[in-house]
């Protein structure tokens, strides 16, 4: 789980990180939000589809969401 706003650095910048670094990782990010979204920020939310949780979420929400997660791969 990564939150949009993070103190430092965003969450977008390290997801874009992640994806560069480890790919395989970060097919593994939910990331969360509670709004007041930058364009860039948006535009990853978008392509993200399924794998964004909206503050306040559920307990139910969090778990659909996880749900749609790429699943490990094998080193």
């Amino acid at each position: 789980l990564l939150d949009v706003m993070l103190p430092g650095r965003s969450g977008v910048e390290l997801l874009q990180a992640l994806r560069r670094a480890h790919p395989d990782l970060a097919r593994r990010v939910v990331m969360m939000t509670g709004g007041a979204l930058t364009p860039e920020a948006a535009a990853l939310l978008e392509e993200l589809g399924d794998a964004v949780l909206q503050k306040p979420f559920t307990r139910a929400a969090l778990l659909d969401a996880l749900a749609t997660l790429s699943p490990p791969t094998a080193p």
